[in-house]
C-alpha cells in the first residue's frame, strides 16, 4: 500500500492509500482511493453526506447522496467519488404525500459514481428520532435565548455527544442542511421499504 499526500488544487488536498474498489460494470478495479478531501472549509470522508449541483437554476433543489468512496481517475486524474443516493418525496413515483416530512428523504440502494467537483456543500442525514431531537434541541436554544433564568447552561447540552462519528453535527450546523430518513426507496419497482440504517 502506497501513501499519497498532494495538492490537486488549490481548492482540494488530498491524503490516500491504494486500494481496490468496484467499478460500475462489477469487476473490481486497482485505484488509489483516499479516505478523505478537503474542499473550501470542509472536510469530506467517506460516509458523510453531500448536496450536488442538480440544474443550472437556483430553484433546482440539490441532489443528496452519501459518499462510499473516494478515488482519483486513472485517465484524466480527476477525484471521483462513490456514492448511494437518497431521493426527495418530489422525485419518488408518486411524489410528495402529506405524510411525508419537510426535511425527509428516502435512502436507495441505487449506486453512482460522480465527480466531486459538482459537490456544493456537506450535508447531514439523520434517524427519524434523532432528528426530533435535533429540532427539540434548537428549540430549546431559541426559548433559553429569550429567557435569563435558563435552569440548563447552554454550554452543557451536546445533542450530538451519542451520535455515531459520521453523523455527528457540528456546532455551527445550519438546521436547512439536516434532514431524516426512516424509510428505503426501492428506486427499480417504486415502492417503499423500511429500516434505511
Amino acid at each position: 500500500m502506497a501513501s499519497d499526500v498532494r495538492n490537486v488544487s488549490t481548492r482540494v488536498l488530498q491524503c490516500g492509500i491504494e486500494g481496490d474498489l468496484p467499478e460500475a460494470q462489477g469487476k473490481p478495479v486497482r485505484r488509489v482511493c483516499y479516505r478523505g478531501m478537503c474542499r473550501e472549509d470542509d472536510l469530506i470522508q467517506e460516509r458523510d453526506t453531500v448536496l450536488l449541483k442538480s440544474g443550472p437554476r437556483k430553484k433546482d433543489l440539490p441532489f443528496v447522496a452519501k459518499v462510499t468512496a473516494l478515488w482519483e481517475d486513472q485517465e484524466d486524474g480527476e477525484m471521483m467519488m462513490s456514492l448511494l443516493w437518497y431521493y426527495r418525496p418530489e422525485h419518488i413515483e408518486g411524489g410528495k404525500r402529506p405524510q411525508h416530512g419537510e426535511c425527509e428523504l428516502f435512502a436507495a440502494r441505487h449506486p453512482d459514481e460522480n465527480s466531486v467537483a459538482c459537490i456544493e456543500d456537506k450535508c447531514y442525514v439523520l434517524t427519524y428520532s434523532e432528528f426530533c431531537r435535533f429540532r427539540g434541541y434548537l428549540k430549546v436554544r431559541r426559548e433559553a435565548r429569550g429567557s435569563l433564568n435558563s435552569l440548563v447552561p447552554l454550554e452543557e447540552v451536546d445533542f450530538s455527544a451519542f451520535l455515531p462519528p459520521h453523523r455527528r453535527l457540528p456546532d455551527n450546523v445550519d438546521p436547512e442542511s439536516v434532514y431524516f430518513c426512516r424509510r428505503v426507496y426501492d428506486f427499480r419497482h417504486g415502492r417503499m421499504l423500511k429500516n434505511p440504517i
